[in-house]
């Protein structure tokens, strides 16, 4: 029977993540995706730092630089992190990561892989033609007998369902109300008001402005 020690994960990013424990020193030792167990519907999304976890201790050798190394091995929590619920009603929405004749590989919400086949679709199989990487899939999610999840009961959205989410995320663009061009003033050439005008008696309490503005009437008029 395996050894397990208990520890606690310090840093959890990008499917890889470090492990604190003690074994008459503080140690650290890393692991990765694969190296977790999946929860009751297969999710690794339970990982996170400040957990604590127990696992086995692992060898391989290091491609790059050959030397033996170790690694934590079936990373699990120690503590349950939810409520076991019924795997037969579970649905989830996972994306299209790539696309192959009969079957893809999908990202789940909690960044692991999951493989459907396009047997275990449900509804429409022309509908399959319409996936892209990226559109969404509705599916349940079942443990094989070689202990691999796969997808199954999956459900596809329809072309105008497809487009739609396409567009959704897509920002609008604001536009601009078009001011119409403020009218330039028209400028008006006003003659020169003599002197003797202003002279006048009937001009003599009279502004000047009062007095262009009524030889530019007279002007007009004429």
């Amino acid at each position: 029977m395996e050894t397990r020690f208990e520890g606690e994960v310090v840093s959890w990013e990008n499917g890889f993540g470090l492990i604190i424990y003690r074994d008459k020193i503080s140690r650290r030792i890393y692991f990765v995706t694969r190296c977790v167990r999946g929860d009751w519907r297969g999710s690794r999304s339970w990982v996170a730092s400040r957990v604590p976890v127990s696992f086995t201790i692992s060898r391989r050798k290091n491609t790059k630089t050959g030397v033996e190394e170790d690694f934590a091995a079936d990373v699990a929590p120690i503590f349950p992190m939810s409520d076991v619920g019924n795997l037969q009603d579970y649905r989830e929405v996972s994306e299209v990561r790539s696309k192959h004749f009969n079957h893809v590989f999908l990202t789940r919400s909690c960044g692991d892989q999951i493989f459907l086949h396009r047997n275990d679709v449900v509804n429409d199989q022309n509908r399959w033609d319409f996936l892209i990487v990226g559109s969404p899939v509705w599916h349940g999610v079942v443990c094989d007998d070689n202990g691999k999840w796969r997808a199954c009961n999956a459900e596809l959205y329809s072309y105008e369902e497809l487009h739609e989410f396409q567009h959704e995320s897509e920002p609008e663009v604001a536009v601009e109300p078009v001011s119409e061009p403020e009218s330039e003033p028209v400028s008006v050439l006003v003659e020169p008001t003599t002197q003797s005008e202003l002279l006048r008696p009937e001009n003599k309490n009279k502004s000047l402005l009062n007095l262009i503005l009524e030889r530019s009437l007279v002007r007009h008029t004429r």
